[in-house]
């Protein structure tokens, strides 16, 4: 169980261990691995002091599924913060490579 203030998954191991993310130097890894010091309270929850609002995502991203190009500002930042945290390489990339849609018609002031 991985608990993100409000937030609360409780996900397989493997999905967390998975190729894509991001084999034996992903985070997910060195927490299960114990070479990070990640203690679990009795109730074998993980608590993690971050917004939880995009990690939704993360696991979408680690059972394979694509992201979706609708996933745009504050929630792609938060997002691609999320994956550097977590060191999830793939994800990082696909965020960096997914085409944003721009509105025609809008007019950006600098």
């Amino acid at each position: 169980v991985l608990q993100f203030f409000e937030h609360k998954f409780i996900v397989q191991m493997k999905t967390l261990l998975s190729v894509r993310g991001g084999g034996q130097n992903s985070f997910f890894q060195k927490m299960f691995s114990g070479r990070l010091d990640i203690e679990k309270e009795g109730d074998n929850t993980f608590y993690f002091d971050r917004d939880g609002t995009t990690f939704k995502h993360v696991l979408n991203f680690l059972k394979g599924k694509s992201l979706s190009s609708l996933i745009t500002g504050q929630e792609r930042e938060q997002l691609l913060d999320d994956a550097s945290f977590f060191e999830l390489v793939g994800l990082v990339d696909e965020l960096d490579t997914t085409v944003v849609p721009v509105q025609v018609g809008t007019n950006p002031t600098v």
